[in-house]
């Protein structure tokens, strides 16, 4: 029995759904490929791409680096680019303020020269 759909159609025939527990994953050496995608669950963060461990040394670990590295840098541009936006947001209301606070209190008027 797989999973379904309305129609009755599987949708899952050679895969699965897994629960993986990553705080209770603890291996020293990596002997599965189930050991080597959690380990790469877990620590891919923090690994440099220049210099990987063996365990991943294979073609898809090194696809699943790429494209760690790419979700990382296009958040590292989102967060860049919402700061800015917050700055420069701060900055407007700050003259905003400025405008409105320190203006000076005094129509000029304007005189005909005597003739």
């Amino acid at each position: 029995m797989g999973l379904r759909d309305e129609s009755g159609r599987l949708l899952l025939d050679h895969g699965g759904i897994w629960l993986l527990e990553l705080n209770k994953f603890v291996a020293e050496r990596v002997e599965t490929e189930q050991q080597r995608w959690l380990k790469f669950f877990k620590e891919g963060e923090r690994l440099d791409e220049t210099h990987l461990p063996d365990w991943m040394q294979t073609d898809e670990m090194r696809q699943a680096m790429s494209t760690l590295k790419a979700f990382s840098e296009k958040e590292r541009a989102y967060h860049a680019y919402q700061a800015r936006q917050n700055y420069l947001r701060e900055q407007r209301s700050i003259q905003r303020h400025l405008e409105t606070t320190f203006v000076p209190h005094f129509q000029p008027t304007i005189t005909s020269p005597r003739r």
